[in-house]
């Protein structure tokens, strides 16, 4: 069965040490790409900063996706598995006073996408040393557009995952402990679908309410029986939210106090699940409008923008990927209490997965990890209350999430696992002014995020690419799915 790594030794490459001497490059890169935030795919500065990196590892790539890229480390025959790392920043004006804050007006990295970027490129400069020994390919996928513009899905239909047998992935996310990265099988994100709605009345002078249609009143309305959608039609045991974080109210702040304007405009989010409760819910999300507006007295446009901004289908885990990387991290660490659905705690040891890879090589080769369920579950005890375990951060087990992400048209593509490792947001010095879209505190423009946890993450990467790939032949297991699927629509 061939593998990706050709070494088999009891004394395997130093990853741990390499890693840490990348410390200074790493932060650097990521500095410089913080530096240069650009807005879906419109990405010529950060593509081609990242080109620049690529070509001083000395790593091959092509473009994708107007301004993606796929690079090959490898062989570049099967088995193949991808690593995906979006590249698009958000419409944030940043305001951290940092040397190394956006240089763009009204722009910022402020999800952790140049983070992401750096891990990518950090572990693929310690693959490319490892290259010769390699008997297959990882294949470096660097996307844009994934706030909005669906990067993910045009990376798979313009042939990104064509002969991937798995892909992985990372979202930082600021509530996860700094050295941790969680993920569990199964839901790890949700879907979303956003929408815009115009409420159109009759303006006119506030003194005679009589003689007006108020499309204010009427979105107050329709806002207030759009969240009933949630409380009394969705159960409790699944997840949905709708939220409308814009509302716009004729001129908006311009908008003459004593004058009731004609129209008013709704900017919202509906998120599932699943897709069952996504399409559920967009039924009832147009009737609900339909109804309440014309109750009111007030026409209404319901507009799903899916030119502008497609359906993001939550992201699913598949089993077999989950369990593979559960397995890797789990074998090496199992002794520090990694529980649930593995939350990897401590940066030391995240750091040394790697160091166990190239152990592991032949007895991979020799079929030991022929499918995910060939390896029983390591024993583990009930799962506990979250709780702080000294300065080795927090165990607990990860629920998933309701924000979306569109890493979920790559795991629709093939088998897939997205991990979510810490992002440490660094303290604030003054508040974050959005230029416009939608803030939270994971987005909150003051918070490029610390260097520690940089480093688990290149070194998480690692072993679902090269142990992944080393698992599985051609026609064999998780790998041996062969090319993509097409995602649903």
């Amino acid at each position: 069965m061939p593998h990706l790594c050709a070494h088999d030794s009891t004394t395997p490459p130093d990853f741990l040490a390499e890693a840490a001497s990348l410390h200074d490059w790493l932060v650097g890169v990521r500095r410089h790409l913080h530096q240069i935030p650009e807005i879906l795919y419109d990405l010529p500065k950060t593509s081609g900063a990242v080109q620049d990196y690529l070509t001083e590892l000395g790593i091959p790539f092509k473009s994708v996706a107007k301004t993606g890229l796929v690079a090959t480390i490898g062989t570049g025959s099967a088995p193949i598995v991808a690593l995906r790392a979006d590249m698009d920043a958000l419409p944030i004006t940043e305001d951290t006073g940092f040397n190394f804050s956006s240089r763009h007006a009204g722009r910022m990295h402020a999800c952790g996408h140049d983070a992401h970027m750096t891990m990518l490129l950090g572990g693929a400069r310690l693959l490319k040393k490892l290259e010769p020994e390699l008997r297959g390919t990882v294949r470096l996928l660097f996307q844009p557009a994934e706030e909005g513009g669906a990067g993910g899905q045009r990376m798979v239909t313009e042939g990104a995952l064509e002969g991937v047998g798995a892909a992985f992935g990372f979202h930082v996310w600021p509530t996860v402990p700094t050295g941790a990265v969680a993920t569990r099988p199964g839901f790890m994100m949700a879907g979303s679908l956003r929408f815009e709605l115009d409420i159109v009345g009759r303006g006119g002078h506030a003194a005679i309410p009589e003689l007006l249609v108020d499309p204010v009143v009427a979105s107050a309305a329709v806002i207030q029986a759009l969240q009933t959608l949630v409380a009394r039609e969705t159960s409790p045991f699944d997840s949905a939210v709708i939220s409308i974080p814009k509302l716009v109210a004729g001129k908006g702040r311009d908008q003459a106090h004593n004058v009731v304007p004609d129209s008013v405009f709704l900017g919202g989010v509906v998120r599932a699940a699943s897709d069952e409760a996504m399409q559920r819910l967009r039924k009832r999300v147009e009737e609900i409008v339909a109804g309440v507006t014309a109750a009111y007295g007030c026409d209404s446009i319901l507009d799903w923008v899916l030119e502008d901004t497609p359906y993001y289908p939550p992201t699913i885990n598949d089993e077999g990927a989950y369990s593979f990387a559960a397995g890797v991290i789990t074998k090496w660490v199992e002794e520090e209490q990694v529980l649930g659905w593995v939350l990897w705690q401590d940066l030391s040891l995240v750091l040394i997965v790697g160091r166990c890879i190239a152990e592991e090589a032949g007895a991979i080769a020799r079929g030991s990890f022929s499918h995910p369920n060939s390896i029983p579950p390591p024993s583990l005890p009930p799962l506990p209350n979250p709780r702080t375990l000294g300065e080795e951060g927090l165990v607990t087990d990860y629920p998933g999430t309701m924000a979306a992400e569109d890493f979920s048209f790559i795991a629709r593509a093939v088998p897939s696992g997205l991990h979510v490792p810490r992002h440490p947001q660094r303290e604030r010095r003054r508040p974050a002014r959005p230029a416009h879209g939608q803030v939270h505190p994971g987005r909150a423009g003051a918070a490029p995020g610390g260097r520690a946890a940089r480093v688990p993450g290149i070194r998480v990467h690692q072993p679902p690419r090269r142990r992944a790939a080393a698992r599985h032949g051609a026609g064999a297991g998780l790998l041996g799915r062969g090319g993509g699927r097409k995602p649903r629509q």
